[in-house]
């Protein structure tokens, strides 16, 4: 592999961003044939909600491939500057996906949303041998992500 795509959901209970994970990882192969990056989640939660994440029949369940951390203290969060606040958790555009979302059929979990419910995630690609980061998007509000499509045709 020449790198790895990391995707910091929100929160492993957000109902965008479960959605997110589970668009990205049924590209799965292509990603690994075509970029020949592997994925990988690092979330907020406990160690418990990662593994409910993984596990999850919604999410497809996720591909053994695909492996799943856990930051509950927000440290990558923090470090790569991602965005906090409910500002950008709740507005218009983050409205708006989330009721395309529901008329899909997707829910919320409850029972994995961490103490700070207001952090924002991001997407970031790193290089495998030298660790470089090639490529950091930080989402603006809830929902704000590059699709599968997007990141597979990075100039890169």
């Amino acid at each position: 592999m020449k790198g790895t795509l990391i995707i910091w959901p929100r929160h492993f209970g957000c109902i965008l961003c479960r959605r997110m994970v589970k668009e990205l990882a049924s590209h799965e192969q292509a990603f690994r044939s075509e970029r020949k990056w592997r994925l990988m989640v690092v979330g907020c939660g406990t160690p418990e909600q990662a593994a409910k994440f993984r596990s999850d029949p919604t999410l497809g369940p996720l591909p053994t491939s695909i492996q799943v951390f856990t930051d509950p203290l927000r440290r990558s969060y923090l470090a790569l500057r991602f965005r906090r606040g409910i500002l950008s958790t709740f507005n218009l555009p983050a409205l708006q996906r989330i009721l395309d979302s529901y008329r899909k059929g997707e829910r919320q979990r409850w029972d994995m949303i961490p103490p700070d419910a207001f952090q924002q995630g991001g997407i970031a690609l790193v290089e495998r041998d030298t660790g470089a980061l090639c490529m950091l998007y930080r989402s603006q509000y809830a929902g704000d992500t590059p699709n599968a499509s997007t990141l597979l045709h990075l100039p890169l």
